[in-house]
């Protein structure tokens, strides 16, 4: 959402960002680039990959989901957002989940950029053609260990689809909620500071 959140509606779903990163990568022309994921972004990258996989170098999730062709977050987070039908009375955003900050700077900063989303993109189903670990780039998975771990019974996807897709598992102290810029620096496989 970020700086378009003014063009929210109950029209935007998953093929909306897609589209939108999928656009800004073509039209920019940019090349060798790491995309990374994290929470409902695990989609977004998923789902641009198959626009843009030849410019990706290395993509990165970062405590988040992956995605298999046909999944949708509601199926992965086991959610029942609505579908964010338009009409009178229809509910089509979804607040934002709750979180904690230790730092009451680090709270009032992500609190305004904190927005309710549009539902339609939790139950829109991601479309990829072939399996992560068909794609030449490299692919990482860091796992935030300051951030809690799945709920008990949640479904072990995240370790299966790691394992079979070849993607690396750097850890890093520090919590999925991106902080202010610079604040945290997490390193990838790759060795890089990113």
């Amino acid at each position: 959402m970020g700086e378009r959140t003014h063009l929210t509606s109950p029209q935007v779903d998953l093929t909306t960002h897609v589209t939108d990163v999928a656009d800004t990568i073509l039209y920019e022309d940019l090349s060798d680039i790491v995309l990374l994921g994290y929470s409902y972004g695990d989609m977004v990258v998923t789902g641009a990959l198959e626009h843009v996989a030849d410019h990706v170098t290395l993509l990165v999730y970062l405590d988040a989901f992956l995605p298999r062709d046909g999944d949708s977050l509601n199926d992965l987070a086991r959610a029942s957002y609505s579908r964010g039908l338009a009409g009178p009375g229809a509910e089509w955003l979804a607040p934002p989940p709750g979180r904690s900050f230790d730092n009451p700077g680090e709270a009032a900063w992500q609190g305004v950029r904190r927005v309710p989303h549009p539902a339609r993109c939790f139950s829109k189903p991601v479309w990829l053609r072939k399996p992560l670990e068909d794609y030449s780039f490299t692919r990482t998975y860091i796992k935030a260990l300051d951030e809690p771990r799945p709920a008990p019974g949640a479904p072990p996807r995240t370790s299966t689809i790691m394992s079979r897709s070849g993607l690396s598992s750097p850890r890093t102290r520090c919590s999925s909620v991106v902080p202010k810029p610079a604040r945290c620096r997490l390193r990838a496989s790759t060795g890089s500071e990113r």
